[in-house]
């Protein structure tokens, strides 16, 4: 049997989508820095975090989207629409 380990599986897939000082809000209406979020937090639409993901940003383009700072592979909703942030020109 073979295994894959994480960096095989994540080799080539750009997966940064927010800056380390975006504010997430918890289940006490308190805000966190998402670099702060610790696994069995709970987030105010009762979700748990079960995993995180750490990475440096990898020479990837940054934006402002909402006044969110997010690398442009991150997908969000605009306007009936799930686009790519890089797809909006919001390069700052």
């Amino acid at each position: 049997m073979m295994f894959k380990s994480i960096n095989n599986i994540l080799d080539g897939i750009p997966f940064i989508c927010f800056d380390e000082n975006t504010l997430i809000k918890t289940i006490d209406d308190s805000n966190k820095l998402i670099k702060d979020i610790k696994v069995g937090d709970i987030l105010t639409d009762n979700s748990e975090v079960i995993g995180i993901l750490k990475s440096k940003y990898n020479n990837q383009k940054i934006y402002s989207y909402k006044n969110i700072i997010v690398t442009g592979d991150h997908f969000v909703y605009d306007n009936n629409v799930h686009i790519l942030v890089v797809q909006l020109n919001l390069y700052l």
